[in-house]
């Protein structure tokens, strides 16, 4: 088969667009790259990214850098140039790696689209962006001959809001994000800890997007009430205002709280690898990759019994309200209160998300391939 792959947005530079959607798109290609499925690839870029040398040498990818100057562009590609090419290329299917299809076209298509968030939770977004995004996913659910999302929980949702059969959308599970593993002390003395805080006092670690479906204001809230144990808290400034440096500022808990802004995968590693608790008390997910990278690492896990976390965590997490700071409070504290459990539950995760990988979802993506040419 031969596959057209719109990837105008993939970026490799570090930030908030290299967050989750980011990583779900860079660890697609690489996968397409590491592994040969029989299959060819005209892979569409834009010109500004550095692609690996190895990416750019795979002999069943052809890849196409366009040079793209503003959105009109972009947009003018996405959803008619691409289209046109991979019919004259003669492609078998078009696909996009985040929601943007081509109108003008008329090889099967399928697009990749992680939650409903624009319309079940817009008030998260500003005017403009739940405009567009909410847009880019009706358009994307209507005109897909098939539609690949990330969690059957991502899966109900879209269904619910946007009216897509539940038969045309297929879940592909993520991999982690990042290259993370459970390090040995020789690992771990490895990596550099510049610029870092001191990680040998028992530290509470979150890593996400600092916007407000993160929800790190009710756990700001929650570590007041509980003593003895540092938040350290990574992650690129989101898209949205909030308060919470004020309520960092006002917190009795705030010496023990330290941002720590975007850090390296490296680092990321040895933070997952040195925590007390990983935790993620977001509002919803649609995935939650940084609830599974934990895992993968050996990080015991608080999260949320909301959305797709339990998907991904299984029985292997404490777990809480997000709406309740209360909640979250408990559940950091009946992690710390029991350092048998903590361990236990620990290497249960560990081994249950040993059944996440890259491999498997691009495996089921090109099954979703399959099914929407017909073979």
């Amino acid at each position: 088969m031969r596959i057209a792959i719109s990837a105008f947005l993939f970026t490799t530079e570090p930030g908030k667009r290299y967050a989750g959607v980011g990583r779900n798109m860079a660890r697609n290609l690489e996968e397409i790259v590491r592994k040969d499925r029989g299959d060819t690839y005209h892979i569409f870029v834009n010109q500004g990214v550095e692609l690996p040398e190895s990416w750019q040498s795979c002999p069943w990818i052809t890849w196409h850098p366009i040079e793209i100057k503003g959105v009109a562009q972009r947009l003018y590609w996405e959803h008619y140039r691409v289209g046109k090419e991979a019919k004259r290329l003669g492609c078998d299917l078009v696909h996009s790696l985040f929601a943007n299809l081509p109108y003008a076209c008329s090889l099967p298509k399928t697009t990749v689209i992680h939650d409903a968030f624009p319309r079940t939770h817009s008030s998260w977004y500003t005017t403009r962006n739940r405009l567009i995004l909410d847009w880019m996913t009706a358009t994307g659910c209507r005109i897909a001959t098939r539609v690949v999302t990330v969690s059957e929980f991502s899966k109900r949702e879209l269904s619910r809001a946007y009216g897509a059969s539940m038969d045309k959308i297929d879940v592909c599970f993520n991999g982690p994000g990042n290259d993370v593993s459970d390090l040995d002390e020789a690992g771990i003395a490895a990596i550099s800890r510049e610029g870092l805080p001191d990680l040998d006092v028992p530290f509470v670690f979150t890593v996400s997007t600092l916007e407000p479906r993160k929800n790190l204001v009710g756990l700001v809230q929650a570590i007041a009430s509980v003593p003895d144990v540092k938040l350290y808290i990574a992650g690129a400034k989101g898209w949205l205002n909030s308060d919470l440096a004020s309520m960092v500022e006002s917190s009795p808990a705030k010496d023990r709280i330290v941002f720590l802004g975007y850090v390296s995968e490296e680092q990321l590693n040895l933070l997952l690898n040195k925590c007390t608790v990983f935790t993620l008390v977001s509002y919803v997910e649609g995935f939650g990759i940084p609830v599974l990278e934990a895992m993968v690492a050996g990080a015991p896990v608080v999260t949320s019994q909301t959305s797709s976390l339990p998907e991904v965590a299984g029985e292997w997490a404490f777990y809480c309200d997000p709406e309740k700071p209360e909640s979250i409070a408990n559940a950091l504290l009946s992690a710390l209160g029991d350092a048998d459990n903590l361990s236990r539950m620990a290497k249960g995760g560990q081994e249950f998300a040993a059944r996440y990988s890259w491999e498997s979802c691009v495996d089921s993506l090109h099954d979703v391939f399959r099914k929407a040419v017909g073979r």
